[in-house]
């Protein structure tokens, strides 16, 4: 048998390389980013230090920044932390939500028909009401921010307490809101949401 030569694998058109200064040969690695570590697509090969400690948290510091980007928060303080308002804020929202789908009588949570058509066949379903289809929305917004948090290396305990407190503060508020006798103002959902954004 022939000698073989194992060239490295290029990245597919579009994606990111390792890039780091080869140490035998010249240029630049050509394999795909995070080649061959837990972090696929991001930061050096497995060659190149990427398995290394301190690139690893660079590589999170960069999932949490991206995150960030992702979901609109603000950039003035850390990647990190943002993400852990945001966990607080929408867990906050949803516990929110929760209390207002609870207190509604099951009828009135459907409203309406939705028509589709299948097979050349009509057929109608109720629609979910806006405060089902809210907490169902801020549902999916938390799940996907703590994944990110995680993913980000924000301890998942962490990511726990962010979520409990957001989900007390929504019950202190309804608690006090009750004791004033205020609870079921038609208004009173617009402002807890605004004063919830505001204090996160």
């Amino acid at each position: 048998m022939g000698n073989r030569t194992h060239a490295a694998p290029a990245a597919a058109e579009g994606k990111q390389l390792c890039g780091a200064r080869k140490t035998n040969g010249k240029g630049d690695c050509t394999r795909p980013a995070g080649w061959g570590t837990d972090h696929p697509g991001i930061g050096r090969c497995k060659w190149h230090g990427g398995c290394t400690p301190n690139h690893k948290k660079a590589v999170q510091r960069e999932l949490a920044t991206r995150a960030v980007e992702t979901y609109g928060l603000p950039r003035e303080i850390e990647p990190h932390e943002a993400l852990l308002e945001e966990i607080h804020r929408t867990a906050g929202h949803v516990s929110w939500l929760e209390l207002q789908v609870r207190q509604h009588d099951p009828e009135s949570l459907v409203w309406g028909t939705t028509k589709s058509i299948e097979h050349g066949v009509t057929e109608e379903a109720a629609k979910p009401s806006v405060w089902v289809e809210l907490y169902q929305t801020e549902r999916r917004h938390l799940v996907a921010v703590c994944k990110a948090a995680i993913a980000a290396g924000i301890a998942e305990r962490q990511v726990k307490l962010a979520e409990q407190q957001g989900a007390l503060i929504a019950q202190v508020i309804r608690g006090v809101l009750e004791d004033l006798g205020v609870a079921d103002n038609p208004d009173v959902p617009k402002i807890v949401r605004r004063r919830l954004l505001e204090a996160a």
